[in-house]
């Protein structure tokens, strides 16, 4: 019993590095994997999220990335608007800094 313990004790660490450092995230459990939208996203702070959101009306993120800007911590989210693939940049006080659509 203590070995199956373990065992998933080193499981469930392996499966959050893995999730941590993909940086993809899943709709349903806000955990990562390779799913085509995220509203739980892994990383990323809500307030981040929902500037992105208030800005991109049915912006869905895909991954992001973190940059730092003229010395300030930089979410690069990317995504899609209705079909529309995007990328939103936001601070890390939840201004969004600049919008790209392709």
């Amino acid at each position: 019993m203590k070995t199956l313990k373990s065992l998933l004790l080193v499981t469930s660490v392996a499966a959050l590095a893995a999730c941590a450092s993909s940086k993809q995230c899943s709709m349903d459990s806000g955990s990562c994997s390779s799913s085509t939208s995220c509203t739980k996203p892994c990383g990323v702070p809500a307030n981040i999220l929902a500037a992105a959101q208030a800005r991109v009306p049915g912006f869905a993120m895909t991954s992001y990335d973190t940059d730092t800007d003229n010395g300030r911590m930089v979410y690069e989210l990317e995504g899609t608007a209705y079909g529309r693939e995007c990328e939103i940049k936001v601070d890390a006080a939840g201004k969004v800094l600049k919008i790209d659509r392709d």
